[in-house]
């Protein structure tokens, strides 16, 4: 089966003064994930009592490799993923990336930080004033030309978060064109879980893949005719046939066993805050 994964919470939406997001106007379309902590294997007694069940759960799948988006918070959530499960394989693809609306959002709102603090409207920190570069630079032309993490920079990354030595994992960049409008993106995306839902069919196996809000919604709404809520970060099963809630009976597993609750948890590394329960789809 191919199990369809949304980043982890981004670093721009939730507060962590441990991370530093050092790309913050550079790069303002591509933050960081906000927890880097894994779950551990204890389950906590204030947490819920089928937890421990559907952690089982998790393990029967015994995915084979993660596909995932090029960006930094994809790359970061599939690398989580891949040290749970202890996978060396990963494919980079270009397909499942980010929506390209939501991008020029991103860059136009970096854009209009950037320019407070070069007019001295706003004072910033000194390490912004170090990090800024012209608006004119960061626009959604030039992004779809330079933006991309580099093959290196996404080993780097997986081999930091996994503790894998970098001669063991295995890093394909499987398809890089890029969607350039809110027309092709859909297909591409469709296209991309078209071609891993029929390869895991032909092979029997489990492929997890890690992209973002709207080609999630592409794929729930093209295989169910009903578009999941963005404002979630989930998890769905797609089969040859179908698209599956996580959540569904037929699947039993409910919830995501990476899931902090919402009263806070004060052992952060206990679980974090990677994927949260999608809305039924």
């Amino acid at each position: 089966m191919l199990i369809v994964f949304r980043h982890s919470q981004r670093q721009d939406q939730v507060y962590n003064p441990e991370i530093v997001w050092k790309e913050k106007y550079t790069r303002p379309y591509d933050p960081p994930i906000s927890d880097l902590n894994l779950p551990s294997e204890v389950i906590r007694n204030d947490l819920e009592p089928s937890l421990s069940k559907q952690k089982e759960l998790m393990k029967v799948f015994k995915p084979e490799k993660v596909v995932t988006s090029p960006f930094l918070r994809c790359v970061q959530t599939a690398a989580l993923i891949g040290k749970y499960y202890n996978i060396d394989t990963y494919e980079v693809d270009n397909r499942i990336a980010e929506d390209i609306v939501a991008i020029d959002k991103y860059i136009q709102r970096s854009n209009t930080k950037l320019e407070k603090i070069l007019n001295g409207e706003d004072a910033g920190k000194t390490e912004d004033k170090k990090e800024v570069i012209l608006p004119s630079q960061v626009t959604l032309k030039n992004y779809l030309d330079i933006s991309l993490l580099e093959r290196n920079a996404i080993k780097d990354i997986i081999s930091d978060l996994t503790k894998m030595e970098h001669d063991k994992i295995k890093i394909t960049w499987t398809h890089q064109k890029f969607p350039v409008d809110e027309v092709e993106a859909p297909k591409l995306v469709l296209d991309c879980v078209k071609e891993y839902r029929d390869y895991v069919s032909n092979h029997g196996n489990t492929v997890i893949m890690v992209t973002h809000a709207k080609p999630m919604s592409d794929i729930s709404l093209y295989f169910k005719s009903i578009p999941c809520n963005p404002k979630y970060c989930g998890w769905f099963v797609v089969t040859c046939n179908n698209v599956f809630d996580v959540r569904s009976s037929e699947y039993l597993i409910a919830r995501s066993v990476f899931q902090k609750k919402k009263k806070k948890i004060t052992d952060s590394s206990l679980f974090c805050t990677t994927w949260k329960p999608m809305v039924t789809i």
